[in-house]
C-alpha cells in the first residue's frame, strides 16, 4: 500500500485588510495586503475550456473571521502536494494547484466551532462577466490572435463613471502559450475568403460575453482556448485531447468507485456547418465525418438521401468562409459531440500513479481534456474470459469479483459484470471532462480523494 502525506494552504491577497483606520490608509494605494489563511478542507474543480475552474475551501475563523465584504475583491491562491517522508513541504509555484478571483465568502459561527467558507473561479469567470461585450472591442478579420486577445482584454469588465475601461482582467494581457501551432500568431483572415473586408469586425452575438467572443475568434481558426492560472493557452484540438503516454487507472487496483452511462442521442451524430458569405450571395457547406468510399459517390435514391441527411446535425457557422478552414471547424465540433456518447464518473485516493510506459504521473496535474486510460488487471480479465465462457450468471460474475481473492468494490463489479463480454472490444482510452480534488483534515487525520469525470474518444480517430 502506497502512503500519502497531502499537504495545503492558501493565500488570500485583498485590496484592504484589518482595522477601518488601516483600510482607510490601504484604499489610497495600488498594493493588495498578503494574507495567508489555514485551510481544514478543499474542494478543487478543473473544468472543461468552456467553463472557470472553481475552488471552495473552508478556513480557520482568526485567519479570515472578518466582514466578507473585504473579501469581494481578493484573489486566492491555493496550494496542494505530497511531503516528503519527514513531513516537509513548503507552498511554491510549482504545487499552486488554482489562482482566481473570490466570488462568495460565508461565515459560519456555531458553538462548538467558527469557520469561513470561500468560493473563488478562476479568471476565466471576468471574461464571463463581461456581458454584453462592446462592440469597440470586437476583434477585426485583420488581427493576430495575440492582438485579439490583448483587445478582448482592455475592453472586459465595462467602464467606470468616468467613462473609463475597468481593468479587470489587465493581469492577462500577453500572456496567450500557443500549443502545437505553427505559424504563430495567426491572422483571423485565415478563416475567410479573399474578398472578406480585412478590416471588417468578426461575427459574434449581441448578448456575446467576452469570453464568447474570445472563442469565436480562436474557433474560426479551428482552435481550442483556456485559462491555466495566468496563462491563456491555444491550442489545436489535436494537442488538447493528446493520446501521449496516458496514465493508467485499473479497475480494483486504484479506482474505489465507477458508474458509467451512454447517451444514444449523439451516437454516429454526425456535423454539418454552414456558414453565409456576404460577398458571394453563397452558403458555404462543411460536413465531417464523409464517406471515404468511392462508391457512395454515385446517385442515391429520395429515401437513402433522407437517411443521409438524418445523419447529420446542422449548425450555423458564420464568420469562416474558407471551405478549408469551415471542414476544419467541423471536426472539431464532431470530436468534441461525439466523445459526449458514453460518459463516466471514477473516484480514486491516489495522488500518482503509473503511465502507459510505467513511468509516473502526477494526478494533480491532470485537467479537462486528457486522456486517461481505463483497464482491467490481465489476471481478472482472463477470469471473466473463462466465467463468461463457462456460463457463469451475473450474479456469479459480481460474487467472484468482490470475493477476497480479487477484492472489486461492489459497485465496479457490477459494472464490469455487466460488461465482461464486450470489455475485450472497447477501447479503454478515454477524455477527461472535469477532475475534482477534494482533501479535508480533522482530528482523526482527513481524507483525500480525486473525483474524475471523462467521456469516450472517437473510435479509430488519430488526435
Amino acid at each position: 500500500m502506497t502512503y500519502y502525506r497531502p499537504r495545503m494552504s492558501a493565500v488570500l491577497h485583498c485590496p484592504v485588510w484589518g482595522t477601518s483606520s488601516e483600510r482607510g490608509q490601504q484604499a489610497n494605494t495600488e498594493g493588495t495586503i498578503r494574507v495567508p489563511v489555514r485551510v481544514s478542507r478543499a474542494s478543487w474543480t478543473r473544468n472543461s475550456h468552456n467553463y472557470a475552474d472553481e475552488l471552495s475551501i473552508t478556513v480557520d475563523y482568526r485567519d479570515a473571521g472578518v466582514d466578507p465584504r473585504l473579501l469581494g475583491n481578493a484573489t486566492i491562491e491555493f496550494f496542494l502536494g505530497n511531503a516528503d517522508e519527514s513531513g516537509a513541504w513548503e507552498p511554491s509555484k510549482a504545487n499552486r494547484r488554482f489562482l482566481g478571483i473570490v466570488t462568495s465568502v460565508r461565515r459560519a459561527l456555531e458553538q462548538d466551532s467558527r469557520s469561513v467558507e470561500i468560493e473563488a473561479q478562476d479568471f476565466t469567470s471576468l471574461m464571463l462577466q463581461s456581458k454584453p461585450y462592446p462592440p469597440e472591442g470586437v476583434p477585426k478579420y485583420s488581427d493576430t490572435l495575440t492582438d485579439a486577445w490583448n483587445l478582448i482584454v482592455d475592453h472586459a469588465g465595462g467602464k467606470d463613471v468616468h467613462g473609463n475601461w475597468f481593468r479587470a482582467a489587465e493581469a492577462l494581457r500577453g500572456k496567450v502559450k500557443p500549443m502545437g501551432i505553427d505559424g504563430w500568431p495567426p491572422r483571423l483572415s485565415g478563416a475567410c475568403g479573399e474578398r472578406i473586408a480585412k478590416n471588417a469586425p468578426i461575427h459574434v452575438g449581441q448578448a456575446s460575453d467576452a469570453w464568447a467572443v474570445w472563442q469565436k475568434a480562436v474557433g474560426l481558426l479551428g482552435l481550442i482556448s483556456w485559462i491555466d492560472q495566468d496563462d491563456v493557452i491555444v491550442a489545436t484540438a489535436s494537442n488538447y485531447y493528446t493520446r501521449a503516454d496516458p496514465p493508467v487507472l485499473v479497475y480494483g487496483k486504484n479506482i474505489l468507485k465507477l458508474e458509467e452511462q451512454r447517451n444514444a442521442n449523439l451516437s454516429g451524430k454526425k456535423i454539418a456547418l454552414v456558414a453565409y458569405d456576404p460577398v458571394t450571395g453563397r452558403v458555404v457547406h462543411a460536413l465531417y465525418p464523409t464517406s471515404q468510399d468511392p462508391k457512395t459517390t454515385k446517385k442515391k435514391s429520395k429515401a437513402e438521401g433522407a437517411a443521409q441527411k438524418d445523419d447529420y446535425e446542422v449548425f450555423e457557422f458564420n464568420g469562416v468562409t474558407d471551405q478549408a478552414r469551415l471542414i476544419e471547424c467541423a471536426k472539431r465540433v464532431y470530436e468534441e459531440r461525439s466523445r459526449q456518447e458514453l460518459t463516466g464518473k471514477l473516484t480514486t485516493c491516489e495522488m500518482f500513479i503509473e503511465r502507459a510506459s510505467e513511468a509516473q504521473f502526477d494526478l494533480l496535474t491532470l485537467g479537462a481534456g486528457q486522456d486517461i486510460r481505463i483497464e482491467l488487471e490481465e489476471s481478472v480479465m482472463h477470469g471473466l474470459r473463462n466465467g463468461t465462457e463457462s456460463g457463469m450468471s451475473e450474479a456469479q460474475l459480481v460474487t467472484w469479483l468482490t470475493s477476497d481473492s480479487v477484492g472489486y468494490e461492489p459497485s465496479v463489479a457490477e459494472l464490469v459484470a455487466r460488461n465482461a463480454k464486450t470489455l475485450d472490444m472497447r477501447s479503454c482510452v478515454f477524455f477527461t471532462k472535469s477532475v475534482t480534488t477534494t482533501f479535508e483534515v480533522d482530528d482523526t487525520g482527513g481524507s483525500f480523494e480525486i473525483e474524475i469525470e471523462y467521456c469516450n474518444r472517437i473510435e479509430g480517430a488519430d488526435a
